[in-house]
């Protein structure tokens, strides 16, 4: 029961990254925003996500994982019923924004949990596969159950949606997790270098958005660029003067760390992109109605299940590196051919 809810919260984080996917196009009009803004609904939970997902995972270590766990979906709910009520562009940004900070909650509490609650081998490794398949599904389903739902009752549903859903696994979470052990007395955060992040990270993609259509030498683009880029140094600088650092030195040394964080890297680059930009060109390009575009997902959906059930399998039978390079094989053809189609 306890996996089974924390898969689902995962598949509620992932789920919400892309459910608006599909309703974009309507966003866009309903809100004014342009050909170059309108990713920016896309990003602005995604830039909230991974600059606060280091804080969230330090909170879960002082806080417990349960509370931080609960906050996060508290957030995430709350945030979802500010985004159906919006109704402008800076008002959908901030609620998107704060549904990637619960995000940043919720994830590294769900991991923090699933590695604590089972026993290192087959049992973590199979758990493991449901976890990350139902956030790898829930990519996908996003996308599926945005067209849906944005067919049937207009984009506002895509964010109404998630608020019945967070709302019970905060319910589920009071009842199936244990209570959280006393904690340090005084935690120490590291949230001037959090923020430092956030902000480097959001000025930085905001330069990218806005350059081609402002110009790369305009003032606010080269403004952009550098307060990110000073943002990012201070973060560094902030590090290294903390007591509990977000991102501790040694864990930086290790070697398979680093090719993990690199790996996810190019995942996230190719696979999840491609979903914002095959739903726009169904839509702008092909004419597909929401629900179509929806419904064109519906087979990455079942494969992205299925591979995530065979996963834990293979990771136990074959390795993990021999999985691994399986698997980005396997990923890699699929992204030259989605080029060539």
């Amino acid at each position: 029961a306890t996996l089974a809810l924390l898969a689902f919260a995962m598949l509620i984080v992932s789920l919400d990254q892309y459910i608006v996917v599909v309703a974009l196009p309507e966003i866009g009009r309903d809100l004014g925003y342009s050909a170059q803004t309108l990713q920016s609904v896309i990003s602005a939970y995604t830039v909230a996500f991974s600059g606060f997902l280091l804080f969230g995972g330090r909170a879960a270590d002082l806080l417990g994982r349960r509370r931080t766990f609960v906050s996060g979906l508290a957030c995430y709910a709350g945030a979802s019923l500010a985004g159906g009520l919006a109704t402008t562009a800076p008002g959908l940004l901030a609620a998107r924004a704060a549904q990637g900070f619960g995000g940043a909650l919720v994830f590294p509490a769900t991991l923090s949990l699933v590695n604590t609650t089972f026993a290192e081998g087959h049992a973590r490794n199979q758990a493991l596969a449901v976890w990350s398949g139902a956030g790898a599904a829930g990519l996908v389903v996003g996308v599926l159950s945005g067209g849906v739902l944005t067919q049937a009752f207009g984009w506002k549903s895509v964010f109404f949606v998630n608020v019945p859903l967070a709302g019970a696994a905060l319910l589920f979470a009071l009842t199936l997790i244990a209570t959280d052990r006393e904690r340090e007395t005084n935690p120490h955060f590291n949230l001037p270098g959090a923020l430092a992040a956030t902000a480097g990270v959001t000025l930085l993609v905001f330069a990218l958005v806005q350059g081609p259509a402002a110009g790369w030498g305009s003032p606010a683009i080269v403004t952009s660029i550098a307060v990110g880029l000073l943002s990012i140094a201070a973060f560094v600088l902030f590090e290294r003067a903390s007591l509990d650092p977000l991102v501790p030195s040694r864990l930086l040394a290790n070697r398979c760390l680093r090719a993990a964080v690199a790996i996810a890297f190019l995942f996230s680059a190719s696979f999840g992109s491609v979903l914002y930009f095959l739903s726009i060109y169904f839509q702008d390009v092909r004419g597909y109605h929401a629900l179509d575009t929806g419904l064109g997902f519906l087979l990455p959906t079942v494969v992205v299940v299925t591979g995530s059930a065979l996963a834990g399998h293979m990771a136990t039978r074959l390795g993990l590196k021999l999985t691994m390079v399986a698997a980005l094989t396997i990923g890699a053809a699929g992204a030259a051919a989605i080029g060539l189609t």
